[in-house]
């Protein structure tokens, strides 16, 4: 399957530093777009009792800078991300599956160590067993420990917008 999409939004609100002595931000409408275009490739394979699900996305975001009025990449969206998700069942009886997602790298807002995120994986696996009518789950997320504070500190070393004192959560 393959799918593409293509979206402006008019005039979207954004968060911008307020001016103030004190330590605020201001809602505003843009001016310009916020833009976005990309596609996707889904791909299904099944082989009883085997199946797996990969995926693929392309996205390009673009918006005007509500500090200086340009247009630039949107933080916080990745360009490129994938995965795949494989399982293996025994109907009525057992399941047991692999999820793994790549996120590339995706530029910050705001943050006081970097301008851009570093690409990460995250695996999660899931196992499940029927006893009668009675089903029991196990699900485990994020094996890699991926975190924030793996690659920089979360704390800023002064105010930032708003008088927050940590930067956002874009990815590692």
């Amino acid at each position: 399957n393959l799918t593409g999409f293509i979206s402006a939004i008019r005039h979207p609100i954004a968060v911008r530093d307020a001016g103030t002595a004190a330590p605020r931000v201001e809602l505003v409408n843009m001016e310009g777009d916020a833009r976005s275009w990309g596609s996707e490739v889904l791909a299904r394979w099944r082989a009883d009792p085997l199946r797996v699900t990969m995926t693929y996305t392309y996205v390009n975001a673009t918006e005007i800078d509500p500090e200086g009025g340009t247009r630039r990449t949107s933080p916080l969206v990745p360009r490129h991300q994938a995965g795949m998700v494989a399982s293996y069942e025994r109907e009525g009886a057992f399941r047991a599956g692999l999820e793994v997602y790549v996120t590339g790298t995706q530029w910050l807002e705001d943050d006081s160590y970097r301008p851009k995120s570093k690409p990460y994986v995250y695996i999660g696996a899931l196992a499940g067993r029927a006893f009668g009518s009675a089903k029991l789950f196990v699900n485990v997320e994020n094996l890699l420990d991926v975190r924030q504070t793996g690659w920089g500190p979360r704390g800023r070393p002064f105010i930032g917008e708003g008088g927050r004192w940590e930067t956002e959560c874009g990815g590692p």
